[in-house]
């Protein structure tokens, strides 16, 4: 039996695991322990963000998919100009007092913003899948009869769907507080670099 190795380099050419390691050690102490305020803000809070507007909002409106797929491809070349900066902004820190501390927030931030654009395009994928009938036809999930309550039919499409635009919308708020971060991390570095 042949194995295509070819097939393993190109996989670990497109894997993106170490950019988000790299992207989550940002967020943790010296002894690798994720700070419990950072926990909160950026997986914790997505998630109820997520569960309110899914449950109260439900899919968004074409005008609103338009806009956000519109955003997250502004965002993945903003993000990329962004690196590009930051790489030139490593080299002129040399003549920096505080090089260690510099040198470490650059890093953080290029970590951050490879993480961003990866979030973008995971974003962009759901959004895409989300409006894709997996199953054809229109099957339904077959009404729950509970003590006199029955529930009502509902499409597997749309179940999918839901399921999908909640993952959307907890990585789209995750997305937005990182760019903040990324934003206040950015402000740090040129704030010393002016002043």
């Amino acid at each position: 039996m042949n194995f295509n190795w070819n097939f393993i380099k190109m996989k670990s050419k497109i894997n993106l695991f170490e950019i988000i390691q790299k992207h989550n050690d940002t967020l943790k102490t010296s002894n690798g322990k994720l700070i419990p305020k950072d926990k909160n803000i950026f997986f914790i809070t997505p998630l109820i963000i997520g569960i309110v507007i899914i449950t109260w909002a439900g899919a968004p409106s074409e005008k609103l998919l338009n806009l956000f797929t519109l955003c997250l491809s502004v965002f993945v070349g903003l993000f990329l100009n962004l690196l590009v900066l930051l790489l030139s902004f490593s080299k002129s820190t040399d003549q920096t007092k505080d090089l260690a501390n510099r040198k470490e927030l650059v890093k953080q931030t290029f970590y951050n913003v490879n993480y961003t654009i990866i979030i973008s395009l995971i974003c962009l994928g759901i959004l895409f899948l989300a409006n894709y009938d997996f199953i054809p036809g229109d099957y339904q999930i077959k009404p729950i009869n509970i003590k006199g309550y029955c529930s009502p039919k509902i499409s597997i499409n749309k179940v999918i769907s839901n399921i999908l635009y909640f993952v959307f919308y907890t990585l789209f708020t995750h997305l937005t507080l990182t760019l903040l971060m990324i934003i206040k991390r950015i402000y740090k570095l040129f704030n010393a670099e002016i002043e």
